[in-house]
C-alpha cells in the first residue's frame, strides 16, 4: 500500500508545476523519475482522477487539470532543489514542444498546432517566466518568443510586448536571439515611454554589425520590418523598394535546416501579400492584384489560412477602390469568416473596418456607422491595432461619406449601438447572420407585437407617421401610438435609434 501511495504523492506534487493542465507527453517528460517510472504514469494519473485531485477533460486528447488550491498544496510538498530541477525540465519540454508546433504550423497541420499552443498558454507562460528570471536563460526565452510571435501579433500584442521587454532586459549582450527579438518586437506595437519601433530596429542592426550577420536571415527580417514601418508611416514607395529586395532574397535563398526549408514558402507568401498591400497604397492596383493572384493559391495549397484571410482582405480593398462593391463585400466576408475561425483579432478588426467602408460605398450609411462603432471598440480592447496609411485613408473617406449621408445624430446613434456589440455579435452582423445577431439584439426588443414590428420596419425605411398609417391602413393617431410604444419598450428616445436597431438585425419574432 505504501508503494501505491508514494507514486501518487509524487505525481500530485510534481504535476502541480503545470499551469492550466497538461497532457500525457508532458507528464512523461517532466514528472517521471526513479520513484515514478514511466510504465506507472497512466495508472497513477487514473488514481488521482478517481480521488478528484485531477480531472480528465477532452475526448480525442485527454488533458489533466488540477484545481488551484490543490496545486498550491502540491507545490508546497516539493523541496527547493527538486522544484528547481522540475522547472528546468518543464521549460525544456515546452521549448521543444513550441519548436515542434512551429514546424507543424508551417508544413502541414497549422490548425492542430495552433490548437495545442492555445491549450498550453499557461505552461508556455510559466516556461517564459523561468527564462526571464533564471540567470543565463533569457536567450532560450527569446527563441521561444520567436515561435510565439504569430500568436501574439494576432491575439495578444500587449502580452507579447511585455515578455519580449523582460527577456531583452534580462540579457542585453549581442546575439542572434537578441537581434531576432528586437526585430519581432516591432510587430507588437505596444510601446512604453522611451521606446520606438525604429529604435528596436536600429539596435537590431547594431547587433548584426557586431556579429557580422549582414547576409543572413536576421538581416533580411530587419529589412522586412523596416519596410513595414515605411508602409505604416505612409511611405509606400520606400516600403515597396525594400520588400521587392526582400522577396528576391527569399526566392534565391538556399535554406540549410528543416525549419528554414519550411519557413521559406511561408516567408515568400507573407512578403508577396505585404508587397501587394504596398502597391495598393502606392496607387498601383494592377501590380498588387497580380501578386495576390499568385499568393492566394499558394496559401490554400500550404494551408496557411491566416495568410489567405489577409490576402482576401487586400483583394477586397482593391475591389472597393475599383468601385466593385459587391465583389469587395464577398471577399471581405470570406476573409472575416476565416479570421473568426482562427480567432485572429487583428484580421477581424480589419475585416469589420473594410465592410464598414463597403457599406458606406453601397449607400447603407446606418450599417456603415454600426460596423464602425464595433470596429473601434474591438480595436481599442485589443490595444495594439495599427493600420496602414492607405487603409486609414480609404476608411476615413467612406466614414465621412456615411456621416454626411445621415447626419451627426443618426451616425452617432448607430455607432454607439455598434460599440455595444461583442466581437462575436459584430461579426454576425457583418456577415448578415440573422439568427446569431437576433439572439443578442433581441435583448433590447423585450416584446413587440407583429404590428409594432411592422411599424419599426417602416421607420427604418424612413417613413413618416402619415406614410406608416397609409402603408398599414391605420389612423395616424394609431401609428403615433405604436411608435411611442416601441420607443418605450426598447428604451429609445429617437426614431433613428429604432431604425438603427432594425438595420442591425433584430430578427424576426412572432406576434404575441
Amino acid at each position: 500500500m505504501r508503494c501505491a501511495i508514494r507514486p501518487s504523492g509524487a505525481m500530485w506534487a510534481r504535476a502541480a508545476l503545470f499551469s492550466g493542465g497538461f497532457e500525457l507527453d508532458a507528464v512523461e517528460a517532466v514528472v517521471v523519475g526513479d520513484d515514478l517510472p514511466a510504465d506507472a504514469v497512466v495508472d497513477v494519473l487514473d488514481s488521482l482522477v478517481d480521488k478528484s485531485i485531477l480531472s480528465a477533460e477532452g475526448d480525442e486528447q485527454t488533458r489533466y487539470v488540477m484545481l488551484e488550491t490543490l496545486r498550491d498544496f502540491g507545490m508546497r510538498q516539493l523541496a527547493d532543489d527538486e522544484a528547481a530541477a522540475l522547472r528546468r525540465r518543464h521549460r525544456d519540454f515546452y521549448a521543444d514542444l513550441l519548436a515542434t508546433l512551429r514546424l507543424e504550423y508551417l508544413v502541414g497541420t497549422p490548425g492542430a498546432a495552433a490548437a495545442r499552443g492555445l491549450r498550453e498558454r499557461g505552461n508556455l507562460r510559466a516556461a517564459l517566466e523561468f527564462c526571464a528570471t533564471e540567470p543565463g536563460e533569457a536567450r532560450a526565452g527569446m527563441r521561444m518568443a520567436a515561435a510565439m510571435l504569430t500568436y501574439w501579433s494576432a491575439k495578444a500584442s500587449a502580452e507579447g510586448a511585455r515578455w519580449l521587454d523582460r527577456l531583452l532586459a534580462a540579457d542585453p549582450t549581442p546575439s542572434r536571439e537578441r537581434a531576432r527579438a528586437l526585430c519581432d518586437r516591432v510587430w507588437l506595437p505596444v510601446l512604453r515611454a522611451g521606446q520606438s519601433a525604429t529604435g528596436f530596429l536600429d539596435e537590431a542592426e547594431q547587433v548584426i554589425d557586431e556579429l557580422g550577420l549582414h547576409s543572413g536571415l536576421e538581416s533580411i527580417l530587419i529589412q522586412r520590418s523596416r519596410a513595414t514601418l515605411h508602409l505604416f508611416a505612409g511611405r509606400p514607395a520606400a516600403a515597396a523598394a525594400i520588400l521587392a529586395r526582400v522577396l528576391a532574397w527569399f526566392e534565391n535563398w538556399e535554406p540549410t535546416s528543416e525549419w528554414e526549408r519550411a519557413y521559406r514558402p511561408y516567408a515568400m507568401l507573407s512578403c508577396r501579400i505585404v508587397l501587394a498591400h504596398t502597391y495598393g497604397a502606392a496607387g498601383e492596383p494592377r501590380r498588387a492584384e497580380a501578386l495576390l493572384r499568385e499568393a492566394l493559391p499558394m496559401a490554400a495549397e500550404y494551408g496557411y489560412t491566416a495568410r489567405r484571410a489577409v490576402g482576401l482582405w487586400n483583394l477586397g480593398m482593391l475591389r472597393l477602390e475599383d468601385g466593385e462593391t459587391a465583389e469587395a463585400a464577398e471577399l471581405a466576408r470570406e476573409s472575416l469568416r476565416l479570421a473568426r475561425d482562427l480567432d485572429d483579432q487583428t484580421c477581424v478588426v480589419d475585416g469589420l473596418r473594410l465592410l464598414s467602408s463597403i457599406a458606406a460605398a453601397q449607400g447603407d450609411a446606418i450599417h456603415a456607422a454600426l460596423l464602425d462603432g464595433a470596429t473601434d471598440e474591438i480595436g481599442h480592447a485589443n490595444a495594439a491595432m495599427i493600420t496602414s496609411g492607405w487603409e486609414s485613408d480609404v476608411h476615413a473617406r467612406h466614414r465621412a461619406a456615411a456621416h454626411t449621408a445621415i447626419g451627426e445624430e443618426s451616425f452617432t446613434a448607430a455607432y454607439r449601438l455598434g460599440a455595444r456589440l461583442t466581437a462575436a455579435e459584430a461579426i454576425a452582423v457583418a456577415l448578415d447572420e440573422r439568427p446569431a445577431r437576433a439572439q443578442r439584439l433581441a435583448k433590447l426588443e423585450r416584446t413587440l407585437t407583429r404590428r409594432q414590428n411592422q411599424v419599426a420596419d417602416l421607420i427604418a425605411e424612413g417613413k413618416t407617421n402619415r406614410e406608416i398609417a397609409d402603408a398599414l391602413t391605420i389612423s395616424v393617431r394609431t401609428a403615433e401610438s405604436h411608435v411611442d410604444h416601441i420607443l418605450t419598450t426598447l428604451g429609445f428616445s429617437t426614431r433613428t435609434q429604432i431604425a438603427t436597431w432594425v438595420v442591425s438585425g433584430r430578427g424576426e419574432h412572432s406576434a404575441t
